[in-house]
């Protein structure tokens, strides 16, 4: 069991905030998970993405942390700006590549995370501390001293400026075996795009074999959520 929260200065600076997540047992999947993106129509000109209205709120959720927005871009952002160059999206990981395709169809959020490797069964959305650590997957430093909104158990930072980068040390390998998958909105429109996200990613782990977990939602009316693998069906 995963206890998820979100904390109250989150809230603060993002009243509308909601994150969606599950435990999923994935050691089971199919080596076919359906990893093509299903791009939205019209698909958004690669000029007008920073003012996109599923893209600009996390360029002004880097701002409020202390960071530039051009240089601290979206997991979407920097996942649609490569598909619109033509840049495949692929990895050496397929459930890595399945949230990324489901991401760039909607243009939200999505993250997982290996159960086996997490420190502790406590995950918190806050603010950094200035005694939290990180290890930025593919990257050499973050500016954790910013007032930066992040995932972390205990001490540890999973991702960075919500869904900015991820951490080495907790990242899905080939051989995780459970996995738990966030996924993020600070807006009403993001919100509304991520349950649809969220529905199809489960979809398409569930035909791939994996066992999932029931879909928990986390919000102003409810911080504090529990995932577990309890068996669940596709619509809750």
């Amino acid at each position: 069991m995963i206890e998820f929260s979100i904390d109250e200065s989150v809230l603060d600076r993002h009243p509308a905030v909601a994150v969606l997540g599950f435990l999923a047992e994935v050691a089971s999947l199919a080596g076919n998970l359906d990893t093509i993106a299903i791009l939205p129509t019209p698909f958004p000109p690669p000029d007008s993405l920073a003012s996109h209205p599923l893209l600009a709120p996390w360029r002004a959720a880097a701002k409020a942390g202390g960071l530039k927005p051009s240089e601290f871009r979206s997991s979407p952002e920097q996942l649609v700006r490569r598909w619109l160059l033509g840049k495949e999206i692929r990895t050496e990981i397929p459930l890595v590549d399945l949230y990324c395709a489901v991401s760039v169809s909607y243009i939200v959020p999505l993250g997982a995370y290996d159960v086996d490797r997490l420190p502790g069964s406590r995950i918190e959305l806050r603010i950094a501390r200035s005694t939290d650590h990180f290890s930025p997957l593919g990257s050499n430093s973050m500016p954790v001293d910013r007032p930066v909104v992040v995932y972390a158990c205990g001490d540890t930072i999973l991702c960075f400026n919500f869904n900015h980068r991820d951490s080495a040390e907790t990242c899905l390998l080939a051989d995780t075996r459970r996995a738990v998958f966030f996924g993020e909105a600070i807006t009403i429109d993001q919100t509304d795009a991520l349950e649809k996200a969220m529905a199809d990613l489960r979809s398409r782990l569930a035909r791939g074999g994996a066992h999932l977990g029931r879909l928990v939602s986390a919000s102003s009316s409810k911080r504090s959520v529990e995932l577990n693998l309890e068996v669940s069906t596709l619509s809750e």
